[in-house]
C-alpha cells in the first residue's frame, strides 16, 4: 500500500476509505443546521486529524476505529488526505465521547477537536469555530 495516502472521490464517497466525500459531508451539515434550528436538539463536530507524515494504512485505520466507535446516524466524512470530520446528533459532551472512543482503539498518533454547533451559525461559521481549535 502506498506511503502517500491518496485523496480522491467521485463527490458521494472518498476512493480510499469509503467516507463521505467533502460534498457530501457539507450537505449533510447544512441538513442538521436545518433540523436542529427545527427541533432545538443540538449537534456537534469533531475533526480529527493525523500528523502530515501519515500512511496509507494509518488513514485507513482511523477510518475504521471512527466507524466502529460512531453510531450509525453519525456521518464521517474524509475531508482532506489526513483529515476526517464526524457531525453527530449530540451536545459537546456526546462529541468528547467519541473522541475517547477513537482514542481507546486508535493507536497511531491523532488530534482531535469538537465543536458544538450554536443557535444562528451557519455552516461556514462552525467549520471555521472548528479550524480555529485545531491552530490552538
Amino acid at each position: 500500500m502506498s506511503e502517500n495516502p491518496e485523496f480522491s472521490h467521485n463527490g458521494i464517497r472518498d476512493d480510499l476509505t469509503h467516507s463521505a466525500a467533502p460534498p457530501l459531508f457539507y450537505l449533510h451539515v447544512d441538513r442538521m443546521i436545518a433540523g436542529s434550528m427545527r427541533s432545538g436538539h443540538p449537534f456537534s463536530l469533531i475533526d480529527f486529524t493525523l500528523p502530515s507524515n501519515g500512511t496509507s494504512q494509518q488513514v485507513l485505520d482511523l477510518a475504521h476505529s471512527i466507524s466502529l466507535s460512531m453510531r450509525k446516524e453519525d456521518l464521517c466524512g474524509r475531508l482532506g488526505r489526513y483529515q476526517f470530520n464526524v457531525a453527530l446528533g449530540g451536545d459537546i459532551r456526546a462529541g468528547q465521547e467519541l473522541c475517547r472512543r477513537v482514542h481507546e482503539s486508535f493507536i497511531s498518533e491523532v488530534t482531535t477537536h469538537t465543536a458544538q454547533w450554536e443557535q444562528g451559525e451557519n455552516a461556514l461559521d462552525l467549520f471555521y469555530r472548528l479550524d480555529q481549535l485545531s491552530e490552538i
